[in-house]
């Protein structure tokens, strides 16, 4: 059962990373600009969307390779900020590039601590029923 959740949470992640390097290269492709421009600074959807790839990273593999993703995350956000500046003929977008690197810090810290209150939970001794204090 684990490894059938494992495998899942692996290709929700490439997908997941899919979706953002796809929305980072095309012009416009921004599925939430047009409906939560007004509502929504686009900063905070980077920075959400990072922080779930590199949760979902430490979730889906063991610790080290999540931690080791995540990194590969920051080298491909800097890339992807410095392709979409030479695609659209723009400068880098340095505020961008340091809202996606908080957001990956932000997940990379939820999945340790998700990691952790599973193995705690884990090395739980089970209640006992009946006993009241």
């Amino acid at each position: 059962m684990l490894m059938r959740i494992s495998s899942h949470l692996r290709l929700c992640w490439l997908v997941f990373i899919g979706v953002i390097a796809l929305g980072c290269l095309l012009p416009r492709a921004s599925l939430h600009d047009p409906f939560l421009r007004a509502y929504v600074d686009s900063g905070w959807v980077h920075f959400l969307a990072y922080a779930a790839a590199a949760t979902l990273s430490l979730l889906a593999w063991t610790r080290r390779t999540g931690i080791v993703l995540s990194f590969g995350l920051v080298i491909s956000s800097v890339c992807l900020q410095i392709l979409r500046a030479q695609a659209s003929g723009q400068v880098i977008d340095y505020y961008g590039t340091v809202i996606n690197i908080l957001g990956i810090t932000a997940g990379i810290l939820l999945g340790l601590n998700i990691l952790t209150l599973r193995s705690r939970a884990k090395q739980a001794p089970p209640a006992q029923a009946g006993r009241s204090h």
